[in-house]
């Protein structure tokens, strides 16, 4: 999404379904994103569960870096289309756009389109917030068990 000033002045200039069709892109990268995030994430709390009942000899430790590392960039990611969403939040606020576009009909599908990427975006990090927390508890406690 590192172009997407770009893309959307070209879906923009292409009319309706172009800003639906790049819309939609967006919606479908914060699902895939956030969804292997949310998987990585519950992978290291099953590993950290069960190598903590193995013990500290447990192989299972050796898989954890893995997972943490897939779960930074996953985070990058979605971090990088949080930033694109308030970015287009910001365009859609903006009455330039309106000359922009030269269609108040664009304007107004742009916006809706916003709000609805960022309730989306919302809830992700709701559920992604529930898992840190769920993975800081496991690790704290493999940590006292270890004690």
């Amino acid at each position: 999404m590192d172009d997407f000033d770009l893309k959307l002045k070209e879906a923009c200039e292409r009319g309706e379904s172009a800003i639906t069709e790049l819309m939609n892109m967006l919606q479908t990268s914060i699902k895939d994103v956030t969804q292997a995030y949310k998987e990585s994430l519950k992978k290291q709390i099953t590993l950290i569960d069960e190598a903590t009942k193995e013990g500290a000899s447990s192989s299972k430790w050796d898989d954890l870096p893995q997972f943490r590392t897939q779960a930074a960039e996953m985070s990058q990611q979605f971090q990088k289309l949080v930033v694109t969403i308030n970015t287009l939040g910001g365009i859609a606020k903006n009455e330039t756009l309106k000359y922009i576009t030269q269609q108040e009909k664009q304007f107004q599908l742009l916006s809706k389109k916003h709000k609805e990427l960022e309730k989306l975006i919302i809830k992700q990090m709701e559920e992604i917030k529930g898992l840190e927390e769920k993975l800081l508890q496991k690790n704290r406690e493999s940590i006292e068990k270890t004690k």
